[in-house]
């Protein structure tokens, strides 16, 4: 027996089909209104696919209301672990809004982080943190005056894929390499890359943003590239207190990272690498009379604040304590 529709979902659809026919041409006179004036960066249609095209002309004026039904829905079935279905139905949001900046950033957050735990191997979560790289990018190709999208890239490229110096996590290494290998770039480079791109747009923070640039290089173990990228943006923003800070706390944990070893591991070597990053410390900033003990003390005092806080700053001191007159 065929289904009939009930009298009230009958007005439904009938008011649906009237409102679409309604909207329609309004939507297109105001899109060629905002072209014309400028307002918009190109044609709406100028770089649909057929898929776009089809689902932005059949809804019509009804698109935002799509949009938002969809938008919440996906966010329902991410919090239900539901992170295929909540993929694919950003990918329709992001056919239907190519401007909406969110969808790009949680579609391809969802991608290299959600599902790509999902799978098995590194070979395996590869596959979708790449293809969260990829969305990021197409997103970028459709948005490319925005700086979300480039800061979201670039953390994947950091977070998701350049490991600090030395680790462990065996899924990060494959990704840094498999970046380098498809790229010719490493994982953190391209994180810079991208950084450098946020800032320069029109809505960005440049020098916050650019402050992210040193210490990428300096959770990589690229120490002179950190101390020069600081000394750059030192000299172009001289008022910005939160830089001057930081280039101030970056020497001591150089320091640290040298003898906060085990006693035993820390060598000559070592030691003469800490005192020549302390007379580094004191050439930037010739006021400061602390010893070389004194920043280390500092430096763990900031830093048991934070969750970094752990063993190898105590044997640090400790070694210092022991060895003040070696260095």
């Amino acid at each position: 027996m065929t289904p009939r529709l009930s009298r009230r979902q009958g007005m439904y659809l009938a008011l649906a089909a009237a409102l679409f026919m309604a909207a329609a041409p309004a939507s297109a006179r105001i899109n060629s209104l905002l072209e014309a004036q400028r307002l918009l960066p190109t044609s709406v249609f100028e770089s649909m696919d057929p898929a776009q095209f089809f689902l932005t002309t059949a809804l019509g004026g009804l698109r935002g209301l799509a949009v938002d039904f969809l938008w919440v829905r996906s966010m329902k079935m991410a919090e239900e672990h539901k992170f295929f279905e909540a993929a694919a139905t950003c990918e329709i949001i992001s056919k239907l809004q190519p401007h909406f900046l969110q969808i790009w950033a949680f579609n391809a957050w969802n991608m290299a982080y959600n599902v790509s735990a999902e799978a098995g191997s590194p070979e395996q979560k590869w596959t979708w943190v790449k293809r969260g790289i990829e969305l990021l990018e197409k997103g970028i190709a459709k948005n490319s005056n925005s700086s979300l999208l480039y800061q979201e890239l670039a953390f994947v490229y950091y977070h998701k894929c350049a490991p600090p110096l030395k680790s462990s996590d065996e899924a990060s290494n494959y990704y840094r390499k498999k970046i380098l290998e498809e790229t010719g770039k490493s994982a953190d480079d391209l994180a810079v890359e991208y950084l450098e791109l946020a800032a320069k747009q029109p809505d960005s923070s440049p020098e916050r943003l650019e402050l992210l640039i040193p210490n990428i290089y300096l959770s990589n173990g690229r120490f002179v590239e950190a101390r020069d990228r600081f000394a750059a943006l030192r000299e172009k923003y001289p008022k910005d207190k939160a830089i001057e800070e930081s280039f101030r706390t970056f020497f001591p944990e150089i320091v640290a990272f040298y003898i906060g070893k085990e006693p035993g591991d820390v060598t000559q070597e070592d030691l003469k690498a800490a005192d020549r990053w302390w007379k580094e410390h004191l050439r930037y900033f010739p006021d400061d009379k602390r010893s070389l003990l004194d920043m280390i003390r500092d430096t763990m005092a900031r830093l048991a604040k934070t969750r970094d806080a752990d063993l190898r700053y105590k044997r640090a001191e400790e070694i210092l304590m022991s060895r003040r007159s070696g260095i």
